[in-house]
């Protein structure tokens, strides 16, 4: 059933999906396979990571991927966020009640996304999901070895199309562990399929509806230990149906939601930025002024920032993903016209809804860094320690340059990991993967970003196996069915599985790895990729990827946020001076990166396919 669903979200979301890419006759993208790494990349204690002879990745090795979908007749391979930041032309209905133990304002901005029945409205449901038409119907595998007994345990996905995030999860928890794995869609991924593309094979695969929960989960042939969910905008129908089936304590509207999350960490006595959520364009200016900021003028509030300097402030909407929607304002003008652009637009993951308040806070002056955790049963584990760098770029405040791995365990890293995990205490997060983004000051004082309950969404696990000798991916596994007795796991892969209690509390990298963001600089038609072959040549690059819109013959845009990124490089090396040298000659390569025909489609069309 699950390749069913993969086929069929393939077909309809082809338009955002990545292919593989060659970015020119030699250089051809296949992407890091996990299961082809020798067993002792897994293991945290491998001091051969250190020994550059033994390197995974020291003849630049490209290894095939075995989760590659296939639609319409060309192979489709998931990117980053492709998956999570798909918006349905769906409506939101009538809210679910929520009990929360956490502060509350005004929220009207999020009721759709953190309170709403699964993205699906009431309309839709009773015309979509019949419940005598379409039931549901637990999709369940089992291990794929005949060998295997029938498993006792088991795991439930949802929205799992990503090859190196859920579709590793399972295939991983199938064969390394024994256990069983039920599939099931989102109301919102579900929705969408059925509206855009009139698909409804997959429909059986849904949430089960409210009050439906036990009996769905009555069918499951194993005992159900926990859920984990790999989008986004699937996340409240997780926590909805993980509560039913007693795997979660309650719904947690504040760990979607920016203004309430912020709330929480304060109430927790953590230090947060002052922050109002806005219903007139008159309350946002009145807050940005007590935060200081004014109009054309340069001041200085409490020693904030320099004279140089104006004071500034974030506006943004309470949900979203990949910084959509966030402003940063220098002047009342610009928080007058960020308000307008916030205000009234489509709620993430509910399009149909819109924001009737927008959230205005306090810019935190300092770097950003994130924060990958796994958590069981309250107790957190860093994976790993990111440090960001975001720059003003294509006049866009916060474009990344790079995610690269830091120590957890200096000074300024243990700041920040602490922090992290105090914000998930104070959000009674209790399991599952975290990416918390916190931005520390000069003072090693730390502020709330934002926490996701969900991974880090890029393909990290290669490259945290590698430098630090272990991932997030096989942490959760380990959280989540490490506690199976022994006599219940399959003795043979004994060796490929964490243990919990062995892990440490925070990692240090052997080695030094980032994740490169390929900045474009240029719009038009792509006439040549440059530099694609100088890159790939780097003592440090193990792998370069372009994305499909970014080949010759489509339409570049300016990079100006994540999404629209031209693709990534990762840099692998233990000598820190070529590591770093080999960063600077790919920043200073992507201005000139793109050749385009400034001149060409000069009737506005974009022949961009993909992604």
């Amino acid at each position: 059933m699950r390749f069913i669903i993969y086929f069929l979200l393939a077909s309809f979301l082809q338009g955002y999906f990545c292919l593989a890419v060659v970015s020119n006759k030699k250089l051809t993208h296949i992407h890091n396979n996990l299961s082809n790494h020798d067993n002792n990349s897994n293991k945290f204690n491998d001091s051969s990571a250190k020994n550059k002879n033994n390197f995974a990745f020291s003849s630049k090795r490209r290894f095939e991927n075995p989760w590659m979908l296939h639609a319409r007749g060309g192979g489709t391979e998931l990117n980053d966020d492709d998956v999570l930041d798909v918006n349905f032309e769906v409506t939101n209905g009538s809210s679910s009640t929520t009990t929360t133990p956490f502060p509350q304002q005004n929220n009207k901005a999020d009721n759709a996304s953190s309170l709403a029945f699964d993205g699906i409205s009431q309309v839709e449901r009773e015309v979509i999901f019949d419940r005598e038409d379409v039931p549901t119907q637990p999709s369940v595998e089992l291990p794929d070895d005949p060998s295997y007994p029938q498993p006792k345990y088991g795991l439930i996905f949802m929205d799992c199309f990503c090859p190196y995030h859920g579709i590793y999860l399972i295939e991983t928890a199938k064969r390394v562990y024994g256990v069983g794995i039920v599939n099931v869609l989102s109301g919102y991924i579900a929705t969408g399929m059925y509206l855009n593309d009139g698909i409804r094979e997959h429909l059986p695969a849904r949430v089960p509806d409210i009050g439906q929960e036990q009996a769905w989960a009555g069918k499951i042939p194993f005992k159900v230990l926990n859920i984990y969910c790999e989008s986004d905008a699937g996340l409240l129908s997780a926590e909805r149906l993980g509560v039913a089936l007693k795997l979660r304590d309650f719904i947690n509207p504040a760990s979607r939601h920016k203004f309430l999350m912020n709330a929480a960490a304060k109430a927790s006595k953590l230090m947060t930025v002052d922050q109002k959520m806005c219903s007139t364009v008159e309350e946002a200016l009145a807050f940005a002024s007590e935060l200081g900021v004014r109009e054309n003028v340069v001041l200085n509030v409490s020693n904030k920032t320099s004279q140089s300097e104006p004071i500034r402030c974030i506006v943004k909407p309470s949900r979203g993903v990949a910084s959509d929607g966030v402003h940063l304002c220098s002047s009342l003008k610009e928080v007058q016209e960020a308000f307008e652009k916030v205000y009234k637009a489509p709620v993430y993951g509910s399009p149909e809804d819109k924001y009737e308040e927008v959230l205005v806070q306090e810019f935190a002056i300092g770097q950003e860094y994130a924060v990958d955790i796994v958590s069981k049963n309250g107790e957190h584990k860093v994976a790993a320690l990111w440090k960001y760098d975001k720059r003003p770029c294509n006049g866009a405040p916060f474009v990344y340059h790079s995610t690269m791995l830091a120590d957890a365990n200096d000074v300024v890293g243990n700041a920040v990991c602490h922090y992290a995990i105090d914000s998930l205490k104070a959000l009674d997060i209790k399991w599952g993967l975290s990416h918390v983004e916190v931005i520390l000051d000069s003072n090693l004082q730390g502020r709330l970003v934002e926490v996701n309950c969900r991974q880090h969404n890029t393909d990290f696990a290669p490259m945290t196996s590698l430098c630090i000798g272990y991932n997030a991916l096989d942490m959760l596994l380990a959280a989540y069915l490490g506690d199976i007795p022994d006599i219940d796991l399959p003795e043979m892969f004994k060796e490929e599985r964490l243990r919990w209690s062995e892990l440490p509390d925070f990692p240090t990298p052997n080695l030094l790895g980032a994740v490169i963001h390929l900045v474009s600089h240029a719009e038009g038609p792509i006439l040549d990729i440059r530099h694609a072959e100088e890159i790939e040549n780097l003592q440090s690059v193990q792998l370069l990827h372009i994305y499909p819109h970014f080949m010759v013959g489509n339409y570049a845009e300016k990079t100006i946020d994540i999404r629209s990124d031209a693709g990534f490089v990762h840099l692998i090396n233990e000598d820190r001076d070529a590591f770093y040298e080999d960063y600077e000659k790919i920043v200073k390569a992507m201005p000139n990166m793109f050749l385009v025909d400034e001149n060409g489609y000069n009737d506005g069309r974009q022949q961009n396919v993909g992604h």
